[in-house]
């Protein structure tokens, strides 16, 4: 029998973690749960406002991410979540759920330049690749100097530089992912 993994995938805006989620989850067969995706899911139902609004939002989609992960666990099931996560809030509540149930935490923490991740997130804005929602072009000043650290839990940490997309070795990453599966 597989052990129970929680894969949490985490990252500054523009590193990857959604692509590299999506891969993981097509490639182990888990399920997966993406922040953006359940508040993108919020603004499609209850509308697109200002910054506030979309942070409002935010808070909710993150309860929401950890409300399916605990049932997801309660049943023993494996899954991945990705999300920008705050460091200190992550760390409380992913402890809460180790106090309820017995999983073992691989953390993918994507990093890159931080150039090159201004860069992207403004070809993000300037595309309108991302929900417009998000109010991204009210974040350049945040992201600019934005400081995010890995997740301070037991965990098997994987940190990947992504800042040249065509250097990582994405078949290798998903590769020792199924290996820890096991």
């Amino acid at each position: 029998m597989e052990r129970t993994i929680l894969i949490l995938i985490n990252g500054l805006p523009a590193t990857g973690k959604t692509n590299l989620a999506q891969q993981i989850a097509l490639q182990t067969r888990l399920p997966l749960i993406c922040k953006d995706e359940i508040k993108e899911l919020l603004f499609d139902c209850l509308g697109t406002h200002d910054r506030d609004w979309s942070r409002r939002l935010g808070v909710v989609s993150i309860k929401l991410m950890y409300f399916y992960l605990d049932k997801l666990l309660q049943a023993g099931q494996s899954a991945i979540i990705e999300s920008v996560f705050d460091p200190d809030f992550a760390k409380k509540d992913i402890q809460k759920l180790k106090d309820k149930y017995d999983f073992q935490i691989v953390q993918v923490f994507l990093y890159a330049d931080r150039a090159i991740i201004v860069e992207r997130f403004k070809q993000r804005v300037h595309t309108g690749s991302r929900h417009k929602g998000h109010v991204d072009e009210a974040n350049f000043e945040m992201l600019e100097e934005w400081e995010l650290e890995p997740i301070d839990v037991p965990s098997e940490l994987i940190k990947v530089d992504t800042t040249y997309f065509s250097q990582v070795n994405f078949d290798k990453l998903i590769a020792k992912i199924k290996s820890l599966l096991k």
